[in-house]
């Protein structure tokens, strides 16, 4: 078993600024190149013949046996579950503990009593983050661990532990800086979703000082710039991540910002790939194609001046104000969708409450639109600024009479919303696209004013205490967020998302439940309806994330390499 070695301290204060040493890109460029291409530990698990891995799998529970952990973005669909259930064996655990989602532990659970007659297992303990995260789950992962001596945690879908100011996040590292030789591995098809911080604390707790990512603030922020999404890289950024492009012997120097980001991406991938203790995935062994088809459909006038009205001055179809960007972005979704929510008050109106809120979120955004600033961009620096205004004597002005108004009020418990359909000519539609598909068809949605309007117009619908899996392929509508991660839906080769999302990962997982091993068909196709921009947008949005994924780890994106047929017009 490989021996982990004791997180360093640099995970107490990850987030404190700190100046960096100056050869943390340097160690990252130094560690050994590996190839765990054909590498085998079937002498590790004593298979009877009845089942057999796949080389992904082989390869990575070798470099977890090798390194006493491992960081692993492998693809959707590449075998993650037995890999989970058998990194214990490989590791001569006497204990694993498997982290995952809630709606998947029942099947991790139904997995690992199929592979017990089949290979040796360690005693396994699956919980759900959702679990971990609860107030009385505070010492959970302590209390398990404390009897045992050689302790493997495993983090299936590990991007769950992505941010480092969440609970269950800080329980996990709490646990390695108390245990500090436990072993740790962090696999998921999306590990870096947004940037090289989404993973760059669970690559350390896997690897420590093999990390491939920089554990110092300094590097990685540097890094962060010139290899995320969005970033801004400054010339002192470009020197300290400049040991990549040498690592590669390739001279980016004189190129355009651009041109040099996606230089160091695919230096950064190279890097990588490579590294003692990393598995991932770059190919599409399937045999079955991918195609997305974006579905344009007429907006309703109707529905088309309330868009404008939303954006020009902030209003819903209900008289509410939005105060920030994020909720108007929200709005505008449901509005694409063709309906909006509406305050459903069970005595009758809270006028007092409601002519409070209304004021109080337009005057919060006349402030972010005429005086937003550095240190007052927001609506809750908006209200902590005004506040102290207020506590001070300040000049009163009306955003200060708006304030104190709505606090006398906002204590009162807010009422219930019911969706108001404007107009239903996106569910229409999509009902009658679904019915003209000869394949079974299943229809993707987010909202569940969404969902319930599918139903009502005859689509089965799938809620959350049903497994999708289960059931003979037939056309069902089903919940993006219930079932859109973890499920084997390789029966069905059709798709409609009604709401795309704008998230890579997300789309990475929705594509991965029909586009997987086992899929028959020659071609999979998901409908994907674009007819408003927050919807062309998003997928826009979603596409430049998942480039980010495939330039800097080499794992393939669904949502890059899908061909793009004609647009449906309807």
């Amino acid at each position: 078993m490989g021996t982990a070695e004791p997180v360093s301290t640099y995970l107490q204060n990850l987030s404190a600024k700190k100046n960096a040493p100056t050869t943390e890109t340097a160690r990252i460029c130094a560690l050994p190149r590996v190839d765990y291409t054909g590498r085998d530990v079937s002498h590790l698990i004593d298979p009877n013949g009845s089942l057999s891995l796949r080389p992904v799998q082989h390869q990575c529970l070798w470099a977890a046996a090798e390194n006493g952990g491992g960081f692993f973005p492998v693809g959707v669909g590449e075998g993650k579950t037995w890999i989970a259930l058998l990194s214990g064996t490989v590791l001569d655990a006497d204990l694993t503990i498997i982290i995952t989602k809630a709606r998947l532990v029942f099947a991790m659970e139904r997995e690992r009593l199929r592979l017990k007659d089949a290979f040796r297992l360690t005693p396994t303990r699956i919980i759900s983050y959702e679990y971990l995260s609860r107030p009385e789950s505070a010492e959970l992962l302590d209390q398990l661990v404390a009897p045992f001596q050689r302790v493997v945690i495993v983090a299936d879908e590990a991007h769950c532990l992505s941010s480092r100011d969440s609970a269950r996040t800080r329980r996990v590292i709490r646990l390695f800086q108390d245990h500090p030789y436990l072993c740790f591995i962090a696999m998921s098809g999306t590990l870096l979703r947004r940037g090289v911080d989404d993973c760059a604390h669970l690559a350390e707790l896997a690897l420590r000082h093999r990390s491939p990512l920089p554990r110092s603030k300094a590097h990685l922020n540097a890094w962060a710039e010139v290899l995320d999404v969005g970033g801004m890289p400054s010339e002192s950024d470009f020197e300290r991540i400049k040991p990549l492009a040498d690592f590669c012997a390739v001279s980016l120097d004189g190129l355009r910002s651009t041109a040099k980001i996606i230089g160091y991406r695919h230096a950064f991938q190279e890097r990588l790939k490579s590294c003692p203790g990393v598995v991932t995935t770059d190919q599409n062994s399937l045999g079955a194609s991918l195609e997305l088809v974006p579905v344009k459909i007429k907006t309703p006038q109707n529905i088309a001046n309330h868009l404008k009205k939303l954006k020009s001055q902030g209003v819903t179809p209900g008289g509410e104000f939005v105060e920030s960007d994020v909720e108007e972005w929200r709005k505008q979704r449901e509005l694409s969708c063709g309906f909006y929510y509406r305050w459903d008050w069970p005595q009758g109106p809270d006028f007092e409450w409601l002519d409070a809120r209304r004021e109080w979120n337009r005057q919060v955004r006349n402030e972010l639109k005429h005086a937003a600033r550095s240190g007052y961009d927001s609506p809750a620096l908006v209200r902590d600024e005004i506040q102290r205004q207020i506590n001070q004597g300040d000049p009163a002005r009306d955003i200060h009479t708006a304030l104190v108004i709505w606090r006398g009020v906002e204590h009162r418990p807010e009422p219930p919303t019911v969706p108001i359909w404007v107009d239903s000519f996106l569910i229409e539609d999509v009902v009658e696209l679904a019915k003209s598909c000869p394949e079974p068809v299943i229809v993707w949605f987010s909202s569940d004013a969404v969902g319930n309007a599918l139903s009502e117009r005859g689509l089965d619908l799938f809620g959350k205490n049903t497994e999708l899996e289960t059931i003979e392929p037939r056309t069902v509508a089903a919940s993006i967020n219930v079932h859109g991660t973890g499920a084997n839906l390789q029966g069905w080769s059709t798709a409609i998302v009604v709401e795309p999302p704008s998230s890579g990962d997300q789309w990475e997982q929705l594509l991965g439940r029909l586009h997987r091993p086992g899929q028959q068909a020659d071609t999979v196709t998901f409908y994907v309806y674009q007819h408003a921009t927050p919807f062309t947008n998003a997928l826009r949005s979603a596409r430049s994330k998942a480039q980010f994924v495939e330039e800097t780890t080499g794992n393939r994106q669904k949502l890059v390499y899908a061909s793009r047929a004609g647009v449906l017009e309807r």
